[in-house]
């Protein structure tokens, strides 16, 4: 193996990732542009009285630019160093945090008929 690329690999494995913050990484990939915008079709349905659970909100940094009412506002994770995060950031906010054990959201730790929607961005999860 080449060395010099090995060392390469482990300099980037002492970068921890924290949320879904990838900054270290910028100037190095690129992603194609997509014929739409997720954030921007929450927007035109997420109105402020809807209660919302955001499944797998990673650090929250996507769910903070709905800029929805805390106490309106849940979220699922199980991740545990993003549940740490969380526990210090949003969850002061008044945003509660669903720290689940499993390793895919299978089970919504919510009442049936209490939210008025989920974003869902990328975790998986299994309704059945």
């Amino acid at each position: 193996m080449n060395k010099e690329k090995l060392s390469l690999w482990h300099q980037e494995e002492q970068y921890g990732i924290t949320g879904w913050d990838f900054s270290h990484l910028d100037g190095r990939w690129q992603n194609e542009l997509l014929p739409w915008n997720y954030r921007k079709l929450v927007l035109s349905y997420l109105k402020s009285d809807m209660q919302l659970l955001d499944m797998g909100t990673g650090g929250g940094e996507l769910l903070k630019t709905f800029h929805h009412p805390s106490n309106r506002t849940q979220v699922t994770e199980a991740w545990q160093p993003n549940i740490n995060l969380l526990k210090h950031a949003i969850a002061k906010q008044g945003i509660k945090v669903h720290a689940l054990q499993a390793k895919h959201e299978d089970a919504l730790p919510v009442k049936n008929g209490s939210l008025n929607m989920i974003t869902n961005s990328h975790a998986a999860f299994n309704p059945v």
